[in-house]
């Protein structure tokens, strides 16, 4: 799989949780860009990516994340080390 297609599964996960078509977001959005994604949608979107990719992040990893990209060159690399 490779980045592009994880970073595109990432976002629609976003759009899902956050229930809001209000705003546009891509695959090069940022966290701190989206005003709905505050810390507890964050707990809600890292689980749900986990969910959907039968995956976990590390703690570490998940504080660090700043953008969908971020998040989805983690699960491919999580992946790739499956």
């Amino acid at each position: 799989m490779n980045i592009e297609n994880i970073a595109l599964q990432i976002k629609d996960i976003v759009v899902k949780v956050l229930d809001s078509s209000e705003f546009s977001i891509t695959v090069d959005s940022e966290i701190k860009d989206i005003t709905e994604w505050d810390s507890m949608r964050h707990v809600e979107i890292i689980s749900a990516v986990e969910k959907h990719f039968n995956i976990e992040f590390d703690l570490l990893e998940i504080v660090d994340f700043e953008s969908i990209k971020d998040i989805a060159e983690a699960v491919k690399k999580i992946i790739n080390e499956a």
